[in-house]
């Protein structure tokens, strides 16, 4: 209803500094409501870590086409809705493995400090 009364308001006021007011007021309320409606907050927080990893070089930004790539080569086995690994010792290869700043401090002090 608020939105209703805001977008017909600024439908009739077509210039001058309340129609950029009420344009602001409708793009405001809108990123408020997603963001505070049903964890919007941590959607936004989800493609924004996965956006980080993606220019970073960590991972591929389409994990699904990847994921199904892996379980193709029989690396994964899709289950339900997720994915699991189909040799034990697999994953534990990859639980095993450190990351590579680690790995350079393992190499000059011969442990890393945790």
């Amino acid at each position: 209803m608020l939105f209703g009364g805001l977008i017909f308001i600024a439908g009739q006021i077509s210039e001058g500094p309340y129609h950029k007011l009420i344009v602001v007021l409708i793009i405001v309320l809108t990123f408020g409501l997603i963001v505070g409606y049903r964890g919007g907050l941590a959607v936004i927080m989800h493609y924004v870590l996965r956006l980080t990893l993606w220019l970073t070089g960590c991972t591929p930004l389409n994990f699904v086409k990847f994921l199904d790539h892996c379980a193709k080569l029989i690396f994964l086995k899709k289950v339900g809705g997720g994915y699991i690994f189909v040799h034990r010792m697999l994953l534990d290869y990859f639980a095993d493995m450190a990351p590579q700043s680690a790995k350079a401090q393992r190499g000059k002090t011969g442990s890393v400090g945790r």
